[in-house]
């Protein structure tokens, strides 16, 4: 059974599926969903690096992208989400972790800070584009690692608008929850971090 995967919250169905028949063994249906992960995560990665002009000197979108891919690749041959949420969130995480990777691969723990530091933006929390995160490198890698200290239900919330660059009305659909209880997680999830960085 074919499937084409849009590039909007309609493909959410078409995933379902998909995860539905790699979970019954259907080998092509994991091609298709590495194909979208590949076609939607590009347009994420570019922005994550575009936001950060120091990275974006010395990294390359192709060489976050691919490793995301390897890592997605990997995590469904052992684990194949059940839903289109989980699958959301395990992208979530594995994005950020390769953020992480990346940022100390490129400038060290310590030398971030001693030779890469940038001024931080306290605007980064309202941001609009998935990325738009503290612009300190060093800070920037403490920042992605903080996700997880997060209440459940708030880093959810945050993983899907932030990470996934899903608006808040696709989240209370994806969720099958009000818009006002995603606005309250999202907002109680920026000032949780905002104590931190700003």
């Amino acid at each position: 059974m074919e499937f084409s995967l849009p590039d909007n919250f309609d493909s959410v169905h078409h995933l379902n599926t998909l995860l539905d028949l790699l979970k019954k063994g259907d080998e092509k249906s994991k091609i298709q969903i590495i194909e979208f992960a590949f076609k939607r995560f590009k347009k994420l990665a570019k922005r994550m690096i575009a936001s950060y002009p120091l990275l974006r000197t010395k990294a390359d979108t192709d060489d976050l992208l691919q490793n995301f891919i390897i890592r997605l690749t990997k995590a469904i041959e052992s684990i194949v989400p059940d839903n289109s949420v989980d699958f959301f969130q395990l992208a979530s995480v594995l994005m950020r972790n390769e953020l992480i990777d990346m940022g100390r691969k490129l400038f060290g723990k310590d030398g971030a800070k001693k030779n890469f530091e940038q001024s931080t933006d306290p605007k980064f929390l309202d941001a609009k584009e998935p990325g738009e995160g503290p612009s300190g490198i060093s800070e920037w890698v403490e920042f992605h690692e903080s996700i997880d200290e997060l209440p459940e239900e708030e880093k959810t919330v945050f993983q899907l608008i932030f990470y996934q660059g899903f608006s808040q009305e696709e989240v209370s659909s994806l969720l099958g929850i009000s818009i006002k209880t995603v606005f309250r997680r999202w907002t109680k999830a920026k000032l949780i971090l905002s104590d931190k960085f700003v």
